[in-house]
């Protein structure tokens, strides 16, 4: 559905305010960060000395089921906490629309 538009962005490195307009200008409707569903990925195969940690992110779109998520790399940080992903650069790798609602 906007898979063409999406593919432009990956591997940008932007924050999460920009990625967030970014996709809301795509697909013409508002989307809201979920960091509730924005979860870290825990495999550290096949180089645990990466430099970088990888992301799932969730955007909500307003007014609809449907969502947008993306995968995204991050410098790594030695604990979880030290994560702040709205003041980190993040390296867009794949975005996905998810459409949930019917038609």
């Amino acid at each position: 559905m906007y898979e063409s538009d999406f593919v432009l962005m990956e591997n940008e490195t932007m924050s999460l305010e920009a990625l967030r307009q970014e996709l809301s200008n795509i697909i013409q409707n508002k989307c809201v960060y979920n960091a509730e569903q924005t979860k870290r990925s825990v495999s550290q195969q096949p180089k645990p000395e990466d430099r970088y940690d990888t992301f799932y992110i969730r955007f909500d779109v307003e007014g609809s089921n449907d969502f947008v998520s993306v995968v995204a790399d991050v410098s790594k940080e030695k604990h979880l906490v030290d994560y702040d992903l709205n003041e980190k650069g993040l390296t867009v790798k794949l975005i996905n629309y998810n459409k949930r609602d019917r038609q």
